[in-house]
């Protein structure tokens, strides 16, 4: 127990990785308006909740994990509206050639 203990505590802070959840979470969640991903930026936004708590306990280790977690889930939210906004873009250009194609049978049938 007392091994497991000092491992811990060679682990610094992870006040840099949490730092970078945060942005990432934070750009996931402005980018929630496209529909996607909001699953993925609560998972991220707990985590993070959960990794401060560990902070307080020095608990580092742990808390790097779940700064890790939170990123991690962040960025799958943002391929997620990535995924979104493209398929978006491809229903409008599918909905554009469509519309191109029916003026041009208008136009070939006179």
């Amino acid at each position: 127990m007392l091994f497991a203990l000092g491992a811990c505590a060679t682990v610094p802070p992870p006040t840099g990785d949490l730092a970078g959840a945060r942005s990432l979470v934070e750009r996931a969640r402005a980018g929630l308006a496209v529909g996607a991903g909001a699953v993925e930026v609560a998972r991220a936004e707990a985590w993070l909740r959960d990794a401060d708590a560990l902070l307080a306990n020095r608990r580092h280790a742990d808390a790097l994990l779940l700064a890790r977690r939170a990123s991690a889930s962040a960025e799958l939210a943002l391929a997620r509206q990535r995924a979104a906004r493209a398929n978006a873009a491809l229903a409008d250009a599918r909905s554009e050639n469509a519309r191109i194609e029916r003026e041009l049978a208008r136009g070939g049938a006179r």
